[in-house]
């Protein structure tokens, strides 16, 4: 009986060493499965960040050029696609969906690519083998520009200098406005100053309204407004309120401190026609307020302005930011003069000739000018200068010091005033490309 139990419990122990050594095997092969798919699963996630840089690099570089076919582009795409998975042992060819359009402002090359991943165990390959895909989208934005001329129609401005000024200020818009490539993206504000800037009607609601209004001619107001340092040291804004300034001559009897009609400032346009008319309907005013001609010159580009000035496109002025290039030019002749308004005993019934009584010195407008050249150029605005016949140095540096860059700042002669414009216009119609 004790042997026939012996026999039984090594029978049993036999069996059991069996079961032992399958568990075994089966652990085994889990065991292994699982570093597979774990090794595999690693790969697979390499592949497909390989493919994504891959597709990145041949999206962006059949986006480049602007008058290419699709065609081109496709060759490029494919070009720089092979090269890469040449290299690449995470995954092998590919196939692709590419798309392209360019409505004149924006670029957009869309690119979807697949590839089969190089994975090392079968099981986690499959028969059919394991795929990755990857998606680029690549938009370029021709910027926009926005250009405010600042120009000195001030007394001394007559004969030969207002003729050339009128032709450089034409030509200007011309390059810039007949360039196809700029159709659409590029508008341009005129701002004449002499003694101050003469403004669109609507502007009135600016206007604290005076006491009287005996002394306006024709009983309306004149488009002029009193201005000081402190009225334009942040910036002007459609809600300052300012007083009334009256017609009256300092210097020259023919020109008023306040400008004649044909001189309003006009805020951004495409319109080339009317902007050249405008130029072509420039007079003179005595005075040199070069510090409210840059003042006004910085708001027509200040968003804060945007659908505030007459005639101006409702996108405009646009934000402060990347995609749009804002830049001023200010032309001017000579120094900066202080302001100046009749006192009460001038304003009796006939229009003040040689006013002297002053509102701001001109060390005051100088500092000023200085301010608000820099509030401008603290915004991004890129400012060019243009000295026009400046024979004191002191005053052409007090003018440039308002340029970006003294590669910013030209200063010429008679003769010279239309190269200048010219060369600034081609160093700003060229768009750049941003991503």
């Amino acid at each position: 009986m004790t042997q026939q139990r012996n026999h039984l419990f090594k029978r049993f122990l036999a069996s059991k060493d069996g079961t032992f050594a399958v568990m075994a095997s089966v652990g085994m092969f889990v065991i292994v499965l699982v570093v597979a798919v774990a090794i595999d699963s690693t790969r697979l996630m390499q592949a497909s960040s390989k493919l994504r840089s891959i597709n990145d690099m041949a999206a962006i570089a059949a986006t480049e050029g602007q008058n290419r076919s699709l065609s081109e582009r496709k060759a490029i795409y494919e070009k720089v696609m092979q090269n890469g998975i040449d290299i690449s042992d995470e995954i092998t060819g590919y196939t692709y969906d590419l798309t392209f359009s360019d409505d004149g402002l924006n670029t957009i090359l869309s690119a979807t690519s697949r590839s089969e991943a190089e994975l090392f165990f079968p099981v986690t390959r499959g028969t059919e083998g394991k795929f990755v895909t990857a998606h680029s989208e690549v938009t370029v934005g021709r910027e926009y520009i926005e250009v405010s001329l600042a120009l000195d129609i001030s007394t001394s401005m007559q004969g030969q200098r207002i003729i050339e000024l009128q032709k450089a200020a034409t030509d200007f818009v011309e390059i810039i406005l007949d360039n196809a490539e700029n159709a659409g993206r590029v508008s341009v504000a005129i701002i004449p100053f002499g003694g101050t800037v003469l403004l669109p009607d609507n502007l009135e609601t600016m206007l604290t309204p005076p006491p009287t209004t005996e002394h306006w001619v024709d009983e309306e107001w004149n488009g002029c407004l009193a201005m000081s340092p402190i009225d334009y040291a942040s910036g002007i804004t459609p809600q300052h309120k300012l007083t009334y300034l009256p017609h009256f001559y300092a210097f020259t009897k023919n020109n008023p401190w306040c400008p004649k009609a044909g001189n309003k400032m006009v805020g951004l346009s495409t319109d080339k026609t009317m902007l050249i008319d405008k130029i072509s309907s420039l007079t003179l005013s005595d005075g040199t307020g070069t510090d409210i001609g840059v003042a006004w010159a910085l708001a027509t580009l200040d968003p804060r302005w945007r659908n505030q000035i007459d005639g101006v496109n409702q996108s405009s002025p646009r934000d402060f930011n990347a995609r749009t290039r804002k830049i001023m030019v200010v032309m001017a002749d000579g120094g900066i003069t202080g302001q100046r308004t009749p006192s009460d005993s001038e304003l009796n019934g006939n229009l003040p000739f040689k006013v002297k009584n002053q509102t701001n010195t001109t060390a005051e407008a100088q500092n000023g000018y200085q301010d608000i050249c820099n509030l401008t150029k603290s915004r991004g605005v890129e400012v060019y200068t243009v000295g026009f016949q400046i024979t004191q140095q002191h005053k052409l540096n007090q003018l440039q010091i308002c340029g970006t860059s003294q590669a910013h700042n030209y200063e010429v002669n008679l003769g010279e005033l239309s190269s200048a414009f010219e060369n600034i216009a081609a160093s700003i119609s060229g768009l750049r490309l941003s991503e």
